[in-house]
Formats: C-alpha cells, sequence, structure tokens
C-alpha cells in the first residue's frame, strides 16, 4: 500500500482546489468570546425554560443573529490566529458537542451557504405558479434521510463501544487528550440524546404536504417565532426580501417538530459548538489523513471510503461550479452523452403519459385522475440539464470563457477553510444570475445520496451529470442497459409525483388537493400494502414496468444475443436479459429491492423463460400498471 502524506489534501478529479486550504493539525480556539453574537435564541436562563404552569415552552429563540455569516467569518481568523497560540485551546471547556451531526445547520447559515444533515435547507426561492399567475415567492422545507442514517450510526457505535474511542482520538488529534473522561463520556450522551430527538421527530410528525404564510410558521415553531424566522432569511436572502404573506411550502413537520424539540432541549451554545464541530470534523476529513484514520478506523477504510466522502464534501458545497466546469470540459462524446439522456427522459415521461391514460393499463384511476395525473408528468421538468443547456441541447453547451469567468472570481488565497467557505458563498450568490431562483442546484440534497432526485413542490426531477457514466450509462452499449440503469432512475423518481403520501396530494398547479378519488385511493394503498416490503416497492415496480415499455419502443427488430464476460467464462444475454441485470445492477445495495421488482414482473419470467411452476422469489402479482 502506497504511503499517504499527512498532509495529503482532498482534491477531486475536477480540480477543486483543496491544496490552498491550510488546514493541518492546528490548535482551535471554541470559547464563549468566539459565540458571543452569534445566538439563536435566549440564554439557557430559568426565564427560558418550560413554563411549569402553562406546560408550554416560552420564546427560547427570538434573537437570532443577524450577523452570523460575519461573525462565523471572524471566528474562523481567529481559529487561525491560534497555530501560534497553543496554549489557549478551549475544547476540553465546552463538552456538550455532539460530535459529527450538524443536524441544525439551517438555522445557523439558511443553508444557502453550507449543508445540513437533518433540516436539508430551504429550497431557491422561486416564481411559483398560483391560479395560473406568477406569485411572490415560495420556499419549500425538507428534511433528509441522513440524519436518521447518522443517528443509527452513533446508536450503533456507542452500543458497541466504539464511540467514546473515537472521541478520544479526535480529541487527541486536536492536543487535547488530557481532558477528563467524565467530560467526554457527557459529550457522548449529548449525542446520543440529540439523535433521539432526531429519530423521535422523524417517527411521530406529521407527513402531510402543506403550504401557509410566512406569518404563521411560528404556528409550526413556536420555540421560534414567525418573525425571527422572517428576519433571518431576509439577512441571508438579500436582495430577495421574504414578506408575511409569501407562502412556505411543506413536505411534512418532521422539520418543524425537530427544530423545536432541539430548542426544547439544547441551549444556543450547544447547538453552535455543534456546527463549530462539525466544521472541524469536515475540515479533518478532507486535509488531514490522521484524521482520516480516526474516522474510518484504518489504514484500508480510509483509502476505501475517503476519496467518496471527499467527493460528497466539495459536490455539495461547490454543486454549481463542479457541473459548470464538468460542462464546459465535455468533448464532443460527452455532448452526445448530454442529448443522448435528455432522450431518455423524453421518452421515460412520454411512456408514463401514455400508460396513464390508458384505461386498460390504469383502470383503477378512473378518467379525470388519470387525466391529472398524466398532466402532472407532462409537466415535470429535467433539471438542471434544461436550465444549463437549454431545449436545443448541446447547441446551447456552457462555453469554457462563461465557466473560467465564473471560476476567476472565487478566492485563490484565503486565511482557513471556514473562511474560504464563506467567501466562496457570498461570491457565488452576488455572481450567479437570479440567485437563488434560477440556480438549480439548489434544488436537490445537500449530501450527495442520490444521482436522481424528484422535487415535489417544483414537480422537478434532478439528474445529476454524474449519473451520465458507468454503470447509470453507456455511449455504446445497447438500449436496454442504458434504459435499465440511467432511464429506470428517472423513472422511479418521476413517479413519486403519483405515490400515495404526498404526490397524490399535489395536483399539476402544485396546489394542495387530493385529486385521487377515495376509490383510486384504496386501490393505491392497497398495491402500496400488496409487496409486504417497504412503502417504495410499489414506485420501484412502476419504474421498472414504465423503463421496459420505454426500451421496448427502441429495441431492434432482429436484435441477437450479447456475449459478457462472466467469472472467467463468457454468457450469452438477449437483450430483455441485459434490461433486467442491468436494472438489478442500478439498485444494488438496496436490500430485497432487486428480488421484489423482479419477483412482481412477468416481463421478467418471460426474458428468462420461468416456468409458471416456479415463482420467482417475492412470487407476487402487484403491479402499478396493467401491461
Amino acid at each position: 500500500m502506497a504511503h499517504r502524506s499527512s498532509e495529503q489534501d482532498c482534491r477531486g478529479e475536477e480540480g477543486t482546489a483543496w491544496k490552498e486550504l491550510p488546514w493541518r493539525k492546528q490548535r482551535l480556539r471554541w470559547g464563549q468570546q468566539d459565540l458571543q453574537g452569534l445566538s439563536l435564541g435566549g440564554d439557557r436562563s430559568p426565564s427560558s425554560t418550560e413554563d411549569a404552569n402553562t406546560g408550554h415552552a416560552r420564546n427560547r429563540t427570538d434573537s437570532i443573529g443577524s450577523s452570523t455569516l460575519e461573525q462565523m467569518k471572524n471566528l474562523a481568523l481567529h481559529a487561525q490566529e491560534e497555530r501560534q497560540r497553543r496554549s489557549s485551546l478551549n475544547i476540553r471547556r465546552r463538552a456538550a458537542v455532539p460530535l459529527g451531526l450538524a443536524l441544525i445547520t439551517l438555522l445557523v447559515f439558511a443553508a444557502f451557504v453550507f449543508r445540513s444533515a437533518f433540516v436539508r435547507r430551504i429550497r431557491g426561492l422561486a416564481a411559483h405558479q398560483d391560479d395560473g399567475c406568477t406569485s411572490r415567492y415560495s420556499l419549500f422545507l425538507a428534511y433528509s434521510e441522513e440524519s436518521l442514517r447518522r443517528a443509527r450510526w452513533v446508536n450503533y457505535s456507542k452500543s458497541h463501544g466504539k464511540r467514546l474511542k473515537f472521541v478520544q482520538a479526535m480529541y487527541r488529534l486536536y492536543e487535547a487528550g488530557d481532558t477528563p473522561v467524565s467530560q467526554l463520556q457527557n459529550l457522548v450522551a449529548n449525542e446520543e440524546a440529540w439523535s433521539s430527538v432526531i429519530s423521535k421527530a422523524i417517527a411521530t410528525s406529521n407527513r402531510v404536504v402543506m403550504q401557509l404564510r410566512f406569518a404563521d410558521l411560528g404556528r409550526l415553531t413556536p420555540n421560534v417565532s414567525s418573525e425571527r424566522w422572517l428576519a433571518y432569511l431576509n439577512e441571508h436572502l438579500s436582495p430577495h426580501r421574504v414578506l408575511p404573506s409569501d407562502k412556505l411550502l411543506v413536505v411534512d413537520k418532521i422539520v418543524a417538530d425537530a427544530t423545536n424539540r432541539l430548542f426544547q432541549r439544547f441551549s444556543n451554545d450547544e447547538i453552535l459548538e455543534l456546527v463549530a464541530w462539525q466544521f472541524i470534523d469536515d475540515y479533518s476529513l478532507a486535509n488531514s489523513h490522521q484524521a482520516a484514520l480516526v474516522i474510518f478506523g484504518n489504514e484500508d477504510a480510509a483509502d476505501e471510503f475517503k476519496p467518496r466522502s471527499c467527493y460528497v464534501l466539495a459536490e455539495s458545497r461547490f454543486q454549481r461550479a463542479l457541473f459548470l466546469e464538468r460542462a464546459s470540459s465535455a468533448g464532443p462524446q460527452e455532448r452526445q452523452v448530454v442529448d443522448a439522456v435528455e432522450a431518455i427522459f423524453e421518452d421515460v415521461r412520454n411512456t408514463t403519459e401514455r400508460l396513464l391514460l390508458s384505461p386498460s393499463a390504469s383502470p383503477w384511476l378512473g378518467q379525470e385522475a388519470r387525466e391529472e395525473a398524466a398532466a402532472i408528468v407532462r409537466r415535470t421538468k429535467f433539471e438542471p440539464w434544461r436550465s444549463l443547456f437549454g431545449p436545443a441541447g448541446s447547441g446551447t453547451f456552457i462555453a469554457r470563457t462563461v465557466f473560467k469567468d465564473y471560476m476567476s472570481s472565487f478566492p485563490r488565497s484565503v486565511a482557513s477553510p471556514l473562511s474560504f467557505w464563506i467567501e466562496s458563498a457570498k461570491i457565488h450568490k452576488l455572481r450567479f444570475p437570479g440567485w437563488p431562483r434560477d440556480d438549480s442546484m439548489l434544488h436537490r440534497h445537500d449530501q450527495y445520496p442520490f444521482l436522481v432526485q424528484y422535487d415535489y413542490w417544483w414537480n422537478s426531477v434532478y439528474v445529476h451529470l454524474a449519473a451520465a457514466g458507468a454503470p447509470m450509462f453507456y455511449a455504446d452499449a445497447p438500449a436496454s442497459i442504458n434504459y435499465a440503469g440511467i432511464g429506470a432512475a428517472i423513472a422511479r423518481q418521476l413517479v413519486r409525483g403519483l405515490d400515495a403520501t404526498r404526490g397524490s396530494f399535489l395536483d399539476r398547479q402544485r396546489k394542495v388537493r387530493s385529486w385521487m378519488p377515495r376509490a383510486a385511493r384504496r386501490v393505491l394503498y392497497n398495491m402500496t400494502t400488496c409487496t409486504g416490503s417497504w412503502g417504495d416497492a410499489l414506485m420501484y415496480i412502476a419504474a421498472s414496468q414504465i423503463t421496459y415499455e420505454a426500451y421496448r419502443a427502441h429495441r431492434g427488430p432482429a436484435e441477437g444475443r450479447y456475449t459478457v464476460p462472466s467469472r472467467g467464462a463468457h454468457a450469452k444475454f438477449t437483450p430483455d436479459m441485459l434490461f433486467f441485470v442491468s436494472l438489478c445492477r442500478s439498485v444494488c445495495g438496496l436490500g430485497d429491492t432487486c428480488a421484489t421488482v423482479l419477483g412482481n414482473s412477468d416481463a421478467f419470467r418471460r426474458a428468462f423463460s420461468c416456468p409458471p411452476s416456479r415463482p420467482a422469489k417475492g412470487g407476487g402479482r402487484c403491479t402499478f400498471f396493467r401491461t
């Protein structure tokens, strides 16, 4: 194994300037004077705790800091100075910092600047269609399931006795190894309490789409008033201004419920220090090999997982820049790929619309609901391909000069990684035309869990440029492989506009109403439970049906078998066989998804000549369309 320098940086293939971030092992000061002026709410005082008589929490968070970015910039500069002042490390003074769980970053940076693992973000300001007219801005509030995975990992590592060891190792890395064990144990306990709050909110919150005025937002978060939300958002969304009459679009109440619980349970200092530690954790991973060893446990794990984690870190903060860089450097073949992927999207969308409008394919919907569902699919937008490349495809590809002008404004020499991210975010906001309304890169997860993602309120399918590559797409592959790869990924998100919990409560105008008749909704719920598995299984089955129908329309009249290397030998597959092999490959790692989808597919049985007497695993007949 090649030796890696302790100063090895985290550089992606796109050339992100990680090497210019001067983050090596250095002492940091996260003391009380650094946190002054960063208050998200009132101090943890008797007047701000729960009223014993009324049982209601008083408004502890009515003072969200109005100069958070500048304060954090100064904080970063102070931290850099501490490289020469090692004796002032103050990380031991405040132990209640839950490691690795920046679940409330939105409340500190509005999530237009930095990622948030729990409160995914308030999505980009966008002109929203209402009654056929363009209204003022609407914001979209949602959460990311990444937080749930993090909470599970915290509980797992704690139960196996590894969490305390990890905390001790990180403290030693920053030369705070003499911190009392009892203090670190309190830290771990506080982290567990934080994840418990999040898990409980996810498990008990109402998951119904809704919209309300910002003037009424405080009803969802009694610990954060509507006035403070407005003041905070307007501070960070300048020059756009949010008014009390503007709308908030909510996918569910998880975010509001969790925010309320967190501010009820934790003090401002605890929340702020949580965010501070998350920065340290991220930068350590990006710029320190020793930190990577602590985080991943050993050399082999660090070598395997660090590159991906570094890419996540870069992609989540420089989404637009990375996309433009890929687009500007694309050669002729890559430009053909852009057109090919867009053609697959159109085929999948048209096939979905055709199946929905067909009384024989979807008899359970009813005519009016079929037309509404088809209209929703017809209006689905394709992002960011359309906004970047235009309807003419590669004919309006981003020019290299545009990208160079965009990138030239970003800082090349900065005092610290924190100040680099802050300055870059500010510049991006100023340089990007129409930010944030036209910045489609804001309309997706802050993390990088999905290459393709559906946005309910925007009725758009986001497809990352990286999806147009192996193993999802091959420029010279048969149609069966590409339709089962990137085509199926697109279809799986496209059908979310019809799902039982959210999509079927938003009509083509994105108004909150149940456009599906009660009888049809009962059928949909029955089909959802038919798989005996998780709720999304039906939508995976629907996506496979759509993609297979779309692929069949492109199958050549006399295609033969394809020879594929397999364990030192060669196997021959028909195009239909290749389709289902590729389909399963695209959901590899998702448990029983492949078996559930194939077990409910007659097309799969025909492709592999499965005898009726030997049903496939999963063996039911749970289908969305009657094909």
